[in-house]
C-alpha cells in the first residue's frame, strides 16, 4: 500500500466516487453535519467563521456532492443543510508498531485458518494505521450496516434480549469477547485476542459502537448513542463503551 500524502485530510465517499477534504473550515462543517442537519446560521456558530466564508464553503461542498440542502419549513428564505458524503478515513501520523503487529497477525492466520476472517480485519486496520490512515469512520458505518441487515424487520422490547443476541452474533464474527458489564447505564466490555495500537483499537471501538447502537435501535425501536468510550490495557485490547437512549431525539419511550 502506498504511503498517503502528508497533511491533515479526510476522505469521504460521494455519489460518483471519493473526495479528499483538506480545508479546516470544510471539515468543521462536515463534522457538525454528522451530528445533525443545520441552518447556515447554526453552521456559522459551529465552524466559528463569518457567514460570507461559510456560504462560500457551502456552495463548494454542494457542487462537490458532499452536502445537500432543503428549504427551511420555518423560514422559506433559509436552507437546512445535510450530509451526503460518507466519512471513510482520516490522515494521522504513520506508526511502525502497527505495521509490526499487522505482520504478526498475518503469521497467526497461516497457523489457524479458522480465525482468518477476524484476524485479517484487524491486520487491515493495523496496516492503515501503520501508513498513516485512521479508518474509524468507515468501520463505524460497517458496524451499523451489519447490525441493520441482521435485524431487518425484527423488533424486541427487552434490552437484555437484544444485547444477548448482539453478543451471539459478535462471537460468531470472531472479533473477540463481548461482555455486558452493567445494565444501567448499558456498559459493554470487549476483549480482543490480539495486540493493537491505540488508534487501531479506537477503530475497532467505532465498529463496535456502530454495531451495538444500531442493534439496540433496531430491536427496541428508539435511538441509542454512545456516551463514553475507553481503550485500555497494555496491549490496547480492552474496550469499554457506555450506551444510552438518545434523549435529544424526542423518540425515547
Amino acid at each position: 500500500m502506498a504511503r498517503p500524502s502528508s497533511g491533515n485530510f479526510e476522505i469521504y465517499a460521494i455519489k460518483d466516487g471519493y473526495i479528499r477534504v483538506n480545508g479546516r473550515i470544510k471539515k468543521r462543517i462536515l463534522h457538525a453535519l454528522q451530528e445533525r442537519d443545520m441552518t447556515p446560521t447554526e453552521l456559522v456558530v459551529a465552524a466559528g467563521r463569518a457567514m460570507s466564508t461559510i456560504s462560500k464553503h457551502l456552495e463548494d461542498m454542494v457542487e462537490q456532492g458532499l452536502i445537500g440542502y432543503r428549504v427551511n419549513e420555518n423560514d422559506g428564505r433559509s436552507r437546512i443543510y445535510f450530509l451526503l458524503g460518507a466519512p471513510l478515513m482520516a490522515s494521522k501520523p504513520p506508526d511502525s508498531k502497527a505495521m509490526e503487529l499487522s505482520s504478526e497477525i498475518l503469521s497467526d492466520v497461516t497457523e489457524d485458518y479458522t480465525r482468518a476472517s477476524g484476524l485479517i480485519l484487524r491486520s487491515l486496520i493495523l496496516t492503515y494505521d501503520g501508513v498513516g490512515l485512521s479508518v474509524s469512520p468507515v468501520l463505524y458505518s460497517i458496524g451499523c450496516d451489519m447490525a441493520y441487515n441482521l435485524l431487518t424487520g425484527m423488533q424486541y422490547r427487552s434490552e437484555s434480549v437484544a444485547l444477548e443476541m448482539a453478543k451471539q452474533y459478535f462471537d460468531q464474527f470472531g472479533l473477540g469477547e463481548m461482555t455486558l458489564y452493567s445494565k444501567d447505564p448499558i456498559t459493554v466490555l470487549f476483549r480482543d485476542t490480539v495486540d493493537l495500537t491505540q488508534t487501531s483499537a479506537s477503530a475497532m471501538a467505532s465498529f463496535m459502537e456502530g454495531f451495538v447502537c444500531t442493534f439496540l435501535t433496531s430491536c427496541i425501536g428508539v435511538p441509542y448513542v454512545k456516551t463514553e468510550q475507553e481503550v485500555f490495557g497494555v496491549r490496547n485490547n480492552f474496550i469499554r463503551i457506555t450506551i444510552e437512549k438518545d434523549r435529544s431525539s424526542g423518540n425515547v419511550l
